[in-house]
Formats: C-alpha cells, structure tokens, sequence
C-alpha cells in the first residue's frame, strides 16, 4: 500500500469521527452504517482503515446476535485489513485498537463476552 503513511496523516476525518462516536457509545450498528458509506466513497488504501473498522463495529452486532463464529471471523477479517498500517492513522491508534481486538478476540475464544472498548486516538 504505496504511500499509506502520508495518507495516515492529519486528525480524523469527518466519518472516522462520526463513526467513533457511534461505536463509543455502543451504536455498533450505527457506526458500521457511517463508517460504511465513508469506505464506498474512499478509492485509496487508506479504505482498508474504515473496513476493518466496519468489522470490529460488525463483529460486536454479531456477538450480540448470538452468533460468536461470526464474530470471530469479522475479527480475523479486520486484522488482516490492519496488516499494513502504522499504528496512528487519521487520529485512529491502529496499534491500541489492535491490541483491543486481540482481547476481544480472546475473549470469544474463551466464550466470553466481549468487552466493549473504544476507537482509540492517537496521543491519548
């Protein structure tokens, strides 16, 4: 992904914002919703940002369906969606929110319930 990092640059954007207010709340399938619409409009990699975001908001509605499996396949989805950024892109702590998505990911391992956390920020 050529040039991702100067991509990465800036604050979040007005979708990346608006979609973590959503998920901080607990509007997992609200914030899928923005963060969707934000990823059809984006045609650079910077994309994959707000893809694996639409998993992780996705994976939570699927825990709440009961259905764990697909939980935990959006989460695997997400990581791989992540492979390739630093870890702060447009305001998002990519490495903080991995680290919450292995949590998570251990948690449905272990059939658990997953803790709600939220969009990390940079320099917070």
């Amino acid at each position: 992904m050529g040039g991702l990092p100067k991509q990465c640059a800036g604050g979040m954007t007005e979708g990346m914002a608006a979609g973590a207010a959503l998920f901080d709340a607990g509007r997992y399938f609200e914030a899928h919703e923005v963060w969707e619409d934000y990823w059809r409009e984006e045609h650079r990699p910077v994309r994959e940002l707000y893809q694996a975001l639409v998993q992780v908001a996705s994976a939570f509605i699927q825990h709440g369906r009961q259905r764990p499996a697909g939980a935990k396949w959006l989460l695997e989805r997400a990581f791989f969606h992540l492979a390739a950024f630093p870890d702060c892109c447009h305001g998002v702590d990519v490495a903080a929110l991995r680290r919450q998505m292995e949590r998570m990911r251990d948690e449905l391992a272990a059939g658990s319930a997953p803790s709600a956390f939220l969009v990390p920020r940079c320099g917070d």
